[in-house]
């Protein structure tokens, strides 16, 4: 609830105004019964009333003008109830009559005004002092009038000075708790202004890991392509060596023809050599072992050129196999590399 001091101004404006009517109305019945029993008159009464509600009417048109917070009510308030105050004291010889104003003067406390209370009781004081002066030269003089006279002026000086205490605790009461709440205000607002700031670094920290996740996300995704490609050349490279493992079987199997070749050559040679030394008329035997050897040489020479045609695509798939194997160690290399800047 937001504090408002006109809305307290204004309520204890209304209490001190019930307080006030109900004083007056406590009068004028007590006074009426007065004047019913022949004890006063009724121009006393008359003149009481006026004394009594014609400033009570006029504080409550004070309030109809200046609005009911207004700060002028309570000097209104002290100085008309102060003038029926006056009067009574003035024109009554009984003992207690002091303490018509008590009552009123404890709901005065509730402006919190130690000044205010002070002019009040000071105010009640010269009442008194003049009520006490009155009797005292009106001839009452025995020792308890003296004795009453000092309790009196005791008491009403004592009332007033626990008010005033009262009012100055309060209103230290008051200072304390407001300061306590000020300081508890601020350091909401100081744990409000850390908060803040937490939040902002919060805030930046989550923007910094929302960047490294993008760089490790690409970091990743460079990755996998790199693994991709390596994946892709693994492939080219066991279809290569395949390839080759071919080659290389067809090559060992040219290998043995040959061989197979050679060593049938050399028996037609050793047996040509027989049929040379054994006689002439073995010569177109030999003619014809010779052609024989021609035509196999004539094989041998083509699967020797078959042979180096394959060798030579050895070659050339070795070379491409080395090629591959290096662009595999680049690729894992950054691979490797991008998986440790990713993480």
């Amino acid at each position: 609830m937001e504090h408002d001091e006109k809305e307290f101004e204004a309520r204890a404006n209304r209490i001190a105004r019930g307080m006030w009517l109900a004083m007056l109305v406590v009068f004028s019945a007590a006074y009426a019964v007065e004047v019913a029993k022949g004890r006063r008159s009724t121009a006393y009464y008359a003149m009481l009333l006026v004394c009594g509600w014609v400033p009570f009417i006029a504080g409550c048109i004070l309030l109809k003008l200046q609005g009911a917070a207004t700060k002028q009510y309570k000097n209104v308030l002290a100085y008309g109830f102060g003038i029926v105050y006056l009067y009574i004291m003035a024109t009554t010889k009984q003992g207690f009559a002091f303490t018509f104003i008590f009552p009123l003067a404890s709901m005065v406390m509730i402006y919190k005004d130690k000044w205010y209370l002070l002019r009040f009781s000071t105010m009640n004081l010269v009442i008194v002092g003049i009520n006490i002066a009155s009797c005292y030269f009106g001839g009452m003089k025995t020792p308890e009038d003296k004795l009453y006279y000092e309790l009196e002026f005791g008491i009403t000086m004592l009332c007033y000075f626990g008010y005033i205490m009262s009012t100055s605790h309060l209103i230290r009461s008051d200072g304390s708790l407001l300061g306590s709440v000020k300081d508890n205000l601020n350091r909401v607002v100081m744990t409000v202004h850390q908060v803040k700031g937490a939040s902002s670094t919060i805030v930046d920290g989550v923007t910094v890991i929302r960047e490294l996740s993008e760089e490790n996300k690409e970091g990743a995704g460079a990755v996998v392509s790199r693994m991709e490609n390596v994946a892709q050349n693994n492939a080219v490279l066991s279809e290569k060596i395949d390839s080759t493992m071919n080659m290389t079987n067809d090559i060992n199997e040219q290998v043995g023809n040959v061989a197979g070749l050679v060593e049938h050559i050399v028996e037609i040679s050793e047996k040509s050599a027989q049929h040379a030394a054994s006689s002439s008329g073995q010569l177109e035997s030999a003619v014809e072992a010779t052609n024989s050897m021609a035509e196999l040489s004539a094989d041998v020479e083509n699967i020797l050129s078959d042979f180096h045609s394959q060798f030579e695509r050895v070659k050339e798939e070795t070379s491409t196999i080395e090629g591959i194997t290096s662009k595999t160690n680049l690729l894992a290399l950054n691979a490797s590399i991008e998986a440790a800047r990713a993480g």
